[in-house]
């Protein structure tokens, strides 16, 4: 898992980061283009509010990049808010992937916060 990942805009790292057998999950950018190849089930109960396999689109000029990725709405209910995120985790469950990525959060706080520090 490469934790330092942020929402980036530019599929080509997505690719190159898994074809170096690589896993992320990160945010997915707001105005990211992309088309839904499927809708996966959502579990009930939980924060999840969308599961699906999507392509990425590169600009206009560009074809459509042919690797399915995950994309997951979770609801965070600490900040009332919605959070989209892009994984190439196809095997594990939603609210695992969610998980992941809130845990990746408080690492990255934490290093923030340590490096603020250093520089004080």
């Amino acid at each position: 898992m490469w934790p330092s990942i942020a929402a980036i805009s530019t599929t080509p790292l997505f690719g190159r980061l898994e074809h170096g057998g690589v896993f992320f999950v990160t945010r997915l950018k707001d105005n990211a283009a992309f088309e839904v190849v499927e809708e996966c089930e959502i579990p009930q109960n939980r924060n999840i509010r969308a599961d699906q396999l999507i392509r990425l689109h590169r600009r206009p000029a560009k074809p459509t990049i042919l690797t399915c990725w995950r994309r997951i709405v979770a609801w965070d209910a600490e900040n009332e808010r919605e959070i989209v995120l892009l994984t190439n985790l196809l095997e594990f469950g939603s609210t695992t992937i969610a998980a992941i990525y809130k845990e990746r959060w408080k690492i990255e706080t934490v290093l923030q916060k340590r490096s603020s520090k250093n520089l004080t």
